[in-house]
């Protein structure tokens, strides 16, 4: 049995506390330890601990579902004929974790951790890990058709290797369809179309958050269009190394970290069977900070241009938002969790936020950077071998099927590939006689013509 199963609380159980002031940094202090106390917390896996952050925060926005709400006039349905008691942003949230096979623990330091205390909690919240985005909406259109009418599709998606599902959305078929989908999910909104197998699949109150993994080969499938439109500039990418490296522990739990354990579990299950909506707000100064970043990010897209940043920068204030609130629930006691009704976000929570926010702003710039790097070698590798192909043919030239059959491209492929070629004066064309059509076409390669001159 896992330390989980072995340490959850029985219902009659006194309601456990936390040696820490808040559910992130004592799931921070559980799973990486506590360099201030290592001898009560001395961690359990060294991943890094930025993807243990990213963790607490992701257990945080799965397990409030839609009842820890901020209000806000623009995003509530006024136009209603159902009495709401308050609407506003939901604090889903959806992380991608980039990080390299092994040393960076992805698996079992990572997501092993949130796979568990989901089957503790709620294992029907998890969804099957091996579909395509038409997969996806199938699993979650199955989920509402059996919930009551009107209640929440409530799902939680977490992989530890997805960059398949992202090549899977380069395909035409899947591209529209997903876009549309996968933003909808996002924001909570209904989604609903029909089939020809299985007639009208539909998904009502979706509540939907994301927990991905891979290594950095994911960044080549993250198409430019999607991160300045589409759903892809609402992804937190992390993308972090280790700071140390720990042997494995095969030692027991310390009696302070059996405590954390029943904390987090019984915090994490307050918070699902939270029966009452809670509505959240901001405290004056909170607004005050949080309406200054907002403001600078809008000047910098009015400003600047920022071209592929754009989308991503776009959806900052609402991740510093979402982000802020989740803060705040993090310092509830557990006492308190199922009574909470209203509550009020502190300037301190927006500060934190903000300095997450900060390294998410990082984290972006390192897969932009890593998109070209990866895009770059793979059409210069290309180019390089059909170069040495022509060159090998010496100054005799060779035909273009020829060079289509020693190349393996594709027509188009091999026709873009020597275009540059040409425009960068290493390879001559010449277009052969032809009795009628297209001519038929020679390469050269540059330097041997100069040679022989």
């Amino acid at each position: 049995m896992s330390d989980i199963e072995n340490l959850f609380p029985p219902p009659e159980e006194t309601l456990v506390e936390s040696n820490y002031p808040d559910f992130i940094s004592s799931y921070i202090s559980l799973i990486s330890g506590d360099p201030n106390n290592p001898e009560k917390f001395k961690g359990i896996t060294d991943a890094p601990r930025d993807f243990i952050e990213a963790s607490a925060y992701f257990l945080i926005s799965t397990f409030v579902g839609r009842k820890f709400v901020y209000v806000n006039l623009p995003e509530t349905n006024i136009f209603s004929s159902e009495e709401e008691l308050f609407g506003g942003t939901l604090l889903n949230l959806w992380f991608l974790i980039i990080g390299k096979s092994r040393v960076s623990r992805k698996t079992k330091g990572v997501v092993k951790r949130i796979k568990d205390l989901i089957k503790e909690i709620n294992p029907d919240l998890q969804l099957s890990q091996a579909f395509t985005p038409e997969y996806l909406i199938k699993e979650m259109a199955s989920k509402s058709e059996r919930s009551k009418t009107g209640a929440v599709t409530h799902c939680a998606w977490v992989d530890d290797e997805c960059a398949w599902f992202f090549e899977s959305l380069q395909k035409k078929d899947y591209m529209a369809m997903s876009e549309e989908f996968l933003c909808k999910m996002y924001d909570g909104e209904d989604y609903a179309r029909g089939t020809i197998g299985r007639g009208k699949e539909y998904i009502s109150n979706p509540y939907l958050t994301v927990f991905l993994a891979s290594t950095d080969y994911v960044t080549k499938f993250l198409n430019e269009i999607s991160l300045q439109k589409g759903f892809l500039n609402r992804i937190i990418y992390v993308m972090s190394k280790r700071e140390r490296w720990l042997p494995r522990r095969t030692d027991k739990l310390t009696e302070d970290e059996k405590n954390e354990v029943r904390y987090i579990v019984t915090f994490l299950r307050n918070l699902h069977e939270k029966r009452e909506g809670t509505a959240m707000t901001f405290r004056h100064d909170a607004k005050v900070l949080y309406e200054d970043f907002e403001k600078r990010i809008e000047e910098r897209i009015e400003k600047e241009n920022l071209e592929i940043k754009e989308g991503y920068y776009a959806n900052l204030p609402d991740f510093v938002l979402k982000i802020a609130c989740l803060n705040r629930i993090a310092r509830l006691k557990v006492a308190e969790i199922k009574s909470t009704n209203t509550l009020i976000v502190e300037k301190e929570d927006v500060k934190k936020a903000l300095a997450f926010v900060k390294k998410i702003e990082r984290w972006f710039e390192g897969v932009l950077e890593m998109r070209v790097i990866k895009k770059k070698p793979k059409k210069q590798e290309t180019l390089d071998r059909i170069y040495k192909i022509i060159l090998s043919a010496g100054v005799e030239g060779i035909t273009r099927t020829d060079l289509l059959k020693k190349s393996g491209l594709l027509s188009r492929e091999l026709d873009e590939c020597v275009k540059t070629l040409v425009e960068s004066s290493r390879v001559n064309e010449l277009s052969l006689g032809s009795t009628g059509g297209k001519p038929p076409r020679k390469y050269f390669a540059v330097e041997l013509m100069k040679r022989k001159k």
